[in-house]
């Protein structure tokens, strides 16, 4: 049977956002509290001096929904959904989302929600918003007049259930991925302690007298192309970090042999540092990277010889030493920009390098057990996508 969304929808709440920050405030979902795997992320809630009177009625109670309606990206419009697993009228959101209630005569929250996941991935509601200046806004009338599946209850619950059960198995992989994580942190302050810059326990240079810091050369905007080799930004940058190789602009074959043969692309071990918005962040460049990046946003540690510092050495005391360190607060205002002259007189502790070659061996067995879970993780992705396309396709 097929319904539109308006039709399993029992009520609709207001965003509130109130007056003023306050201690004993009620607390406010915000955008940036919503994920787009769907679930709320309570780590970071701010309370609002609301009243009792306007909170009345907002109230989100277990198995809402709530739907980003104002914001987006480039990359996800506004549009996706979360589902309410929380306490019952404790919180409100703000205006930039819709809250709604699922009628549970019709629909069953967790169903419901999984369709509207699953219809926002596959792009059928790239036509329910428009943009005003650089903001996506959610036209809720064709949003809500989108057809849906609505088979029984009993068959929804089925639904819902295969589909959590596969998502349970993602989260089981990421909690593994992230334990890896934790374990190399431990065995890095094993071996060379909490901080091995002021430890008094390594000898200590200065970064610039141990490889050679630099850039890129500029690529101007008339010489990108629209296909090519990557031309990473700060943020291509950040999602290679996080296993993702993707790019929007380009420069020719031609522009980056002629780089290459001049010695000015990264070569395996170097490493590329963020030097704007969050400071520190590391790539360590592999045998089969094939990329340019972006000048003045990015440092390029060059590694001519490994004679005193791995790259995998320093890439770990960048995100567990001198990166927190960057990326502090002074005066309410976090610093935005990390200068090459900053970065070359950076302290650097140099253990013995048979210490750096078994903390790097430690490094690849933890990143080949990494690798076996990311293809799983692929896999079980795919399996809920395609799940997702056979329950609620078209």
């Amino acid at each position: 049977m097929k319904k539109q969304i308006k039709d399993v929808i029992s009520a609709e709440f207001k965003g509130l956002w109130g007056t003023d920050f306050s201690d004993d405030g009620i607390p406010v979902i915000k955008t940036n509290n919503m994920t787009y795997e769907g679930r709320i992320d309570y780590s970071d809630i701010c309370l609002r001096n609301i009243t009792s009177e306007e909170a009345e009625g907002n109230f989100l109670c277990n198995g809402d929904l709530i739907i980003e309606k104002s914001g987006g990206t480039k990359t996800h419009s506004v549009g996706y959904v979360n589902i309410f697993e929380g306490e019952d009228n404790k919180y409100v959101c703000n205006n930039f989302i819709l809250p709604i209630r699922p009628n549970r005569g019709l629909v069953n929250p967790k169903y419901l929600f999984w369709q509207l996941h699953g219809m926002y991935e596959a792009g059928r509601f790239s036509d329910c918003f428009n943009k005003t200046t650089g903001i996506q806004n959610l036209q809720k009338k064709t949003y809500f007049s989108k057809e849906i599946n609505v088979p029984s209850l009993p068959e929804q619950q089925k639904i819902a259930a295969h589909l959590d059960s596969i998502q349970s198995a993602i989260d089981n992989k990421k909690q593994q991925l992230q334990q890896l994580d934790e374990l190399v942190k431990s065995k890095f302050v094993e071996m060379f302690g909490v901080n091995p810059v002021e430890s008094g326990k390594w000898k200590v240079e200065k970064l610039d007298t141990l490889v050679q810091v630099t850039s890129s050369k500029r690529i101007y905007a008339e010489e990108q192309t629209d296909s090519g080799i990557p031309f990473l930004r700060i943020s291509d940058l950040v999602s290679r970090i996080n296993g993702l190789e993707q790019a929007e602009l380009y420069i020719s074959y031609e522009k980056y042999n002629e780089f290459s043969k001049k010695g000015w692309v990264p070569t395996k071990d170097d490493i590329l540092v963020t030097t704007r918005g969050t400071l520190g962040l590391c790539y360590i460049i592999r045998e089969d990277d094939e990329f340019y990046f972006q000048d003045g946003m990015i440092t390029w540690l060059k590694f001519d010889n490994h004679e005193k510092v791995l790259s995998v050495f320093i890439c770990y005391l960048f995100a567990y030493v001198l990166s927190p360190k960057f990326n502090i607060k002074s005066n309410g205002a976090t610093v935005k920009y990390l200068s090459i002259s900053d970065l070359k007189v950076e302290k650097i502790p140099v253990p013995p390098i048979d210490l750096q070659n078994d903390f790097a061996a430690y490094v690849q067995k933890s990143d080949s057990a990494k690798s076996i879970i990311k293809t799983q993780l692929v896999d079980l992705q795919e399996l809920l996508d395609s799940k997702m396309d056979e329950y609620f396709g078209e």
